[in-house]
């Protein structure tokens, strides 16, 4: 199970962000289990990993390890620890040392053969040269063929590649042992696993009924690893070489805490595990809960440099004495809020580390073990000044995390998860802000308020629908504006023409004779009262599709913002009151024309998509990607193609609209650059484009 992490923003449960599943082991079965405990959050995480005690079940031979990565916990009245602050730490079953890795090149050379004259050739010598070719494949009709190696094997370029073609039914070759023409290697990092040969056009005859025997050198990285730790033929270690790469204090995050750099911003150093501990070799009995207290003695873990001095806290993690616990204990700090009703209960998982290195084994006491933060529950808090704290935490991270950097739609919450009611104001000078005499190229926020009975006017006097005319504007739509000429429907005298953008089209008899269409209300918020005093906040209302007063432009056109082909616009007749807009009449009218194409009316940009249906390469362009690329109406598009090496491009087939009968397919491509593509001429419709490459 993967729970969406902090979904419960004010409350931190082991259930958020853990993944608990069993991890499947070759030579194991499915009921041998890795178990591992994660508690994160958007600054860090800590991890717990366990193996299965049942392969060998005396205390504490199962290996237990733990890790931390990311931010600490900085010191109440600290300064600005923020540069620095990542701290990773780790457990080992090995000794943490300076391992290397190096690289071997095994080379394969080219088998040697000779074959002069197709008429006199050695059966045996062929035979053997056949099953050491490095590649063979049947002949394809053409002179050029593309070669890929895997597995770290790359080709020697010292070497020049040589064929022989063989005829698959006698087994006779039918062209001697010969140079290829042409050779060029497709170079990665000084490297080439890609070679395309071309053959002599004499051979070019030769088509599947014949197999090609290529033969070129090769060779083979392998990596090896030298462990920095030293060993006598009994396996006793002698000597461990250390990490020094940043002096002599380099941390192996291992045995130590690693963190990104010290306040001088020396990198990488050993930080220590700070707590209050028994001595470690005290003699105990029974040791655990205390006899005065009935509680055991736990601490948080700090961090500090030998030269810096303590740092902060690991986030979320306790040590404690490991005497008379066991892995899994659960314990409960200031349980059910017994010692301070405003503090939250906070539980952790207890776990001995027994992985033989960790920072543990360097801390004040190696035979303590740490304990994980699986939930805090919060209080029902009283004091008003601390609810309103904690929903502003809660905004906080919604808004620095979750919103940022935004690619998808807001919905401002109205509520925080403690209950706290929330008011949202768009500011001015933001880019979120638009009127309708300054128009922004923005999709504003919509808010609107829940429709009640007194908004709902003559119940008695539902109105029906008016007839209304749309033509086409002077002005071509973009993404957000569009312009149509509209007839047929007026405001009443004293009146004003509002309009709204639907999604589905409303029908006869939805509204009621002086039914809102818009509302002033006063927030009442204590903050900022400046709406308030000017007279309050205009809002929609919930069910009633209302942009706004329509506006025409200098053509006569009616200006509409967030219209769509697939969409309805909805006209009223709207008196303005000072607290309620209401409306005496409506009309609504599809977005396109019965008969005609999608979008014309509005002559709404065209959406332009590319899919590979066949075969391997690109739709290249350096600005576009050609993924549901919008463009203007009735303009030109080209459409470059790239084929992968080895490949070439077979047929294009356009589709209108999705409409099949449309199709139609394209064998012959024009230049466009260095490439060969299509060129779409007065785009009207969307446009969907496959394109099929097949191998050369």
């Amino acid at each position: 199970m993967v729970d969406t992490i902090d979904a419960d923003i004010s409350v931190t449960s082991l259930h958020d962000g853990t993944v608990v599943v069993p991890l499947e082991t070759p030579g194991l079965n499915a009921d041998t289990q890795i178990r591992y405990w994660i508690n994160t959050n958007n600054d860090r995480f800590s991890l717990i990993v366990m193996g299965n005690p049942s392969l060998d079940y005396t205390r504490d031979r199962h290996l237990i390890s733990a890790c931390y990565c990311g931010r600490i916990d900085s010191f109440d009245n600290s300064i600005n620890d923020t540069a620095g602050n990542f701290a990773l730490f780790t457990s080992s079953s090995t000794e943490p040392c300076n391992t290397t890795l190096n690289a071997e090149k095994n080379v394969q050379e080219m088998t040697s053969f000779v074959l002069d004259d197709v008429a006199k050739y050695d059966n045996d010598k062929l035979t053997k040269f056949i099953e050491k070719c490095p590649y063979h494949t049947s002949c394809n009709g053409l002179d050029s063929y593309v070669i890929q190696l895997t597995d770290n094997n790359y080709f020697d370029l010292t070497t020049w590649p040589k064929y022989i073609i063989i005829d698959k039914s006698t087994g006779i070759p039918v062209t001697t042992y010969t140079a290829v023409q042409k050779r060029k290697p497709y170079m990665n990092n000084g490297k080439a696993d890609v070679l395309q040969i071309t053959i002599d056009s004499n051979h070019k005859k030769y088509d599947e009924q014949y197999e090609i025997y290529i033969n070129f050198g090769s060779y083979k990285e392998s990596y090896s690893i030298t462990s920095g730790v030293s060993r006598d033929v009994f396996g006793n270690v002698i000597d461990v070489d250390k990490i020094k790469d940043y002096g002599n204090n380099t941390s192996d995050g291992v045995t130590s805490i690693m963190m990104y750099h010290t306040r001088s911003r020396a990198y990488y150093q050993k930080h220590h595990m700070l707590f209050a501990t028994t001595e470690e070799y005290m003699s105990k009995v029974m040791y655990g809960k205390s006899s005065y207290t009935g509680e055991y003695y736990a601490d948080r873990i700090k961090v500090t440099h030998g030269n810096d001095g303590p740092r902060g806290t690991l986030s979320d993690l306790l040590v404690i004495d490991s005497s008379s616990l066991y892995a899994l204990d659960e314990l409960v700090i200031n349980k059910d809020f017994e010692k301070d009703p405003d503090e939250c209960e906070e539980t952790f998982v207890y776990f001995p580390i027994t992985a033989p290195y960790s920072p543990l084994s360097d801390s004040p006491n190696a035979r303590y073990g740490l304990a994980i933060k699986k939930k805090e529950v919060e209080p029902t808090y009283t004091d008003e000044f601390k609810i309103l704290k904690i929903a502003v935490n809660e905004l906080g991270t919604l808004v620095n995390n979750l919103w940022w950097p935004v690619e998808t739609d807001i919905y401002p919450q109205d509520t925080t998860s403690n209950g706290c009611k929330v008011y949202w104001k768009v500011l001015d000078d933001t880019a979120w802000i638009g009127t309708q005499d300054n128009l922004s190229n923005y999709v504003p926020v919509k808010l609107v308020v829940t429709k009640i009975n007194s908004y709902a006017g003559d119940t008695s006097t539902p109105l029906a629908g008016q007839s209304v005319q749309i033509a086409k504007g002077s002005t071509k739509a973009n993404k957000t504006t569009s312009y149509v000429k509209i007839t047929g429907f007026q405001a009443e005298n004293g009146e004003k023409l509002y309009y709204g953008i639907s999604d589905t089209a409303i029908e006869d008899h939805t509204f009621n004779k002086d039914e809102y269409v818009r509302v002033i209300l006063k927030d009442g918020a204590e903050d900022d009262t400046e709406d308030d005093n000017n007279g309050g906040w205009n809002y929609g209302i919930e069910g009633i599709p209302c942009t706004g007063e329509l506006k025409t432009d200098s053509n006569g056109d009616s200006i509409l913002i967030d219209a769509a082909p697939n969409k309805y616009l909805v006209l009223y007749s709207v008196k303005e009151g000072e607290t309620a807009y209401t409306m005496t009449k409506y009309a609504c009218a599809p977005l396109k024309e019965v008969g005609k194409d999608e979008n014309e009316l509005l002559q709404y940009p065209c959406t332009v998509n590319v899919l590979i249906e066949n075969g391997t390469g690109h739709v290249f362009d350096s600005t576009t990607d050609y993924k549901n690329t919008m463009i203007e109406y009735n303009t030109s598009i080209d459409i470059p193609f790239l084929p992968d090496n080895g490949y070439k491009i077979t047929k294009a087939v356009v589709i209108y609209d999705n409409d099949e009968s449309t199709k139609q397919e394209i064998t012959e491509f024009e230049q466009i650059g260095v490439n060969k593509g299509i060129k779409l001429a007065n785009v009207t419709k969307n446009v969907q484009v496959k394109v099929s490459f097949a191998k050369e």
